[in-house]
């Protein structure tokens, strides 16, 4: 397993184009337009790409949730942006499909391999974009 320090190298390494055009940005409103939902699910693509690069071929990206004491472990399937500051993640969650609408303020959530929903399948590409 690669230690944090290698593993958040590799995604800013990944991430120097998107960092070139974040350089580009100084006003304060063009700093404002870094945080919405938009761009950071085009943050989040990146770090999604590099985490599956270290999954085991009967493995695919899940998130885990964790809130009042209940956990919920999703095979992720989307990720959406919807306006200026909402985030709606898709995937399964056993047998379920499920969405999590959140707001990019609060957005906190731990990537997690987990067994594939469909072992002999290639691993599904989880889409991006806007919802």
């Amino acid at each position: 397993m690669l230690n944090l320090d290698k593993q958040m190298a590799a995604i800013n390494d990944a991430m120097d184009g998107h960092a070139e055009t974040e350089r580009r940005k100084r006003l304060p409103g063009e700093i404002a337009i870094a945080s919405t939902a938009p761009e950071v699910c085009k943050r989040l693509q990146v770090v999604f790409m590099e985490f599956e690069k270290r999954l085991r071929d009967e493995e695919e990206i899940g998130i885990v949730l964790a809130s009042f004491g209940v956990v919920h472990e999703l095979n992720v399937r989307r990720v959406a942006a919807l306006g200026p500051n909402l985030l709606f993640i898709g995937g399964i969650e056993n047998g379920r499909d499920v969405t999590l609408i959140q707001h990019v303020s609060q957005l906190s959530f731990l990537l997690a391999p987990q067994p594939k929903v469909a072992p002999d399948a290639p691993r599904p590409k989880i889409g991006f974009g806007d919802a």
